[in-house]
């Protein structure tokens, strides 16, 4: 019989579950489309992604059930923000498909990319102080001048 294998933090488990072919097929094929997304996202700069086996795809969807086939653009968008992941630094380090799939790491790109974004927002909503427009003698501007005005 079929045993099926999922992951579960990290770890592959084997379960009873049987897919049907329909199924496996499906989740085949998001993950293959996420595999060419991610070689035309990052032609040149990571390594090409060239063979998805059936642990690669298991984990690519293990990703997209926790956070959503979205999450996946964002953590790629995220990681082309991150100059030490395209290779930028003293080791070598790059990170490929295999690297960001792992389901830790993908979740530490997602929270970078959300708090990159929230910073982001933050700065855009913080707008300057405007400064006073000179007034033409407001009683405002008499108390200003003498806290010990009153009007008459």
């Amino acid at each position: 019989p079929y045993i099926d294998n999922k992951i579960i933090d990290n770890k592959i488990i084997r379960s009873n579950y049987i897919p049907s072919n329909k199924e496996r097929e499906s989740n085949k094929s998001v993950a293959y489309e996420i595999k060419e997304t991610y070689n035309r996202t990052f032609e040149g700069i990571l390594p090409e992604w060239k063979r998805l086996s059936d642990k690669m795809a298991i984990k690519v969807g293990a990703c997209i059930m926790r956070y959503g086939r979205q999450s996946v653009d964002l953590v790629f968008e995220q990681i082309q923000h991150e100059p030490f992941s395209l290779g930028e630094n003293n080791t070598g380090f790059r990170a490929d498909f295999d690297f960001i799939f792992k389901l830790e790491n993908f979740e530490k790109y997602l929270s970078r990319y959300k708090l990159r974004i929230s910073g982001k927002q933050r700065q855009e909503s913080a707008k300057p102080i405007e400064q006073p427009k000179p007034s033409n003698g407001s009683w405002l501007d008499a108390i200003n001048k003498d806290p010990n005005w009153r009007p008459k």
